[in-house]
């Protein structure tokens, strides 16, 4: 190699010098990054590979163009990135700028991306043999735009936590189905949000048992005997016996949840189900319903 490898890391982490900057993308340097919001859209050919791998690479080269250049052309329409759409195998990831696209024209692309593969179907006997369903991820969240890579010098990619965590959550997405994040759904408006169905993680955990209060209040604790007597006119065995009330009486309950803590689950043990909402899916007919009735 004409450099050591320490001339080139170094020469690329000084260019990262500048770090976030305020700028416009088109002004960047190599190097630098500025943060915008974004509503991205992912949308993946659920087992594609193991369709075309016993098929001819004209059969396959028709169904990436047919389905990416599709998913493309229809994410543009409602107003996708120009610049920001990647192709990442027989999935697309669209970015939209928050600052101009609502989540609902977002939610849209969507739909007509899936309709556009479930009718690619019909193309020609060889894709009837394919059922053409999509997973769908939704989500919004701040992105870095960057000068960076190998194609720093003339393209600016979007990057950040939120990109990883959106494509992250395509592992719990089901074939034909689609999830789509709380920050998403935070920006649909009003009715926009019935749209979606919540998603909950739901796990068994022990029953915590309810305690009884203890039933002497403190005058029964201080005054054991019948004719009440002051703490100063108690004789000693009183005195201790009074205590002794005080202490158990503030100790017992405790007592019991300590107790209860140190307990392995059995078989006696009773549990209850904790319900933890994760996020959201979408619910295709209602949305086809909904757009059906916006042309009215």
């Amino acid at each position: 190699m004409a450099k050591t490898i320490d001339e080139i890391i170094n020469k690329h982490y000084n260019e990262a010098a500048g770090g976030i900057v305020d700028k416009v993308p088109s002004a960047l340097k190599r190097g630098e990054g500025t943060e915008r919001e974004f509503y991205m859209l992912k949308i993946d050919l659920v087992d594609s590979t193991l369709f075309t791998w016993t098929r001819t690479h004209k059969t396959y080269l028709k169904l990436a163009h047919t389905f990416l250049s599709s998913v493309d052309e229809i994410s543009r329409e409602f107003g996708a990135d120009d610049d920001q759409v990647e192709y990442v195998g027989d999935s697309i990831i669209a970015y939209f700028r928050a600052d101009k696209v609502n989540a609902l024209s977002v939610l849209y692309a969507a739909y007509y991306c899936r309709i556009a593969a479930l009718q690619m179907k019909s193309l020609d006997a060889t894709f009837s043999k394919y059922h053409f369903l999509t997973k769908t991820i939704l989500h919004h969240g701040k992105l870095i735009l960057a000068k960076i890579g190998p194609r720093g010098d003339t393209f600016v990619t979007a990057i950040g936590p939120a990109l990883h965590r959106a494509c992250k959550m395509e592992s719990r997405v089901s074939p034909g189905q689609s999830r789509v994040s709380k920050e998403f759904r935070e920006k649909l408006l009003g009715r926009e949000k019935l749209l979606l169905k919540p998603n909950y993680k739901e796990t068994q955990v022990p029953k915590v048992p309810e305690f009884q209060p203890a039933t002497h209040n403190l005058s029964n604790l201080l005054y054991p005997s019948s004719s009440p007597a002051t703490l100063l006119g108690m004789s000693p065995s009183d005195l201790a016996q009074t205590t002794e009330n005080l202490l158990a009486g503030a100790i017992a309950p405790r007592r019991g949840l300590m107790e209860f803590a140190r307990t392995t689950p059995s078989a006696q043990t009773k549990f209850e189900v904790k319900r933890e909402l994760i996020d959201f899916s979408v619910k295709w007919d209602d949305v086809a319903r909904y757009i059906a009735l916006q042309r009215r």
